[in-house]
């Protein structure tokens, strides 16, 4: 067994499994919904964009912290 091979907490060697796989997209998805939120920060940090509206943080908040398959589109509220 070569040292790639290697996982930690799986001492065998061998193809992931499909929870592993399961779990390593949902870790990569994560990832990338967190770059993203973090680069809309560092605009704003950066005077690239003007500050954030409140709907705004609002959609950073649910992008971080709700998993893609649960969002749902905002229903805008009725005029007037």
């Amino acid at each position: 067994m070569s040292e790639t091979d290697k996982r930690p907490g799986r001492p065998e060697a061998g193809p992931l499994t499909d929870a592993e796989r399961a779990w390593m997209r949902s870790y990569e998805t994560s990832l990338n919904r967190r770059a993203a939120v973090e680069e809309v920060l560092f605009n704003v940090a950066n005077g690239k964009r003007g500050p954030l509206t409140r709907d705004e943080c609002r959609d950073l908040a649910l992008k971080l912290g709700v998993p893609d398959d649960f969002m749902q589109p905002r229903k805008e509220a009725p005029a007037g």
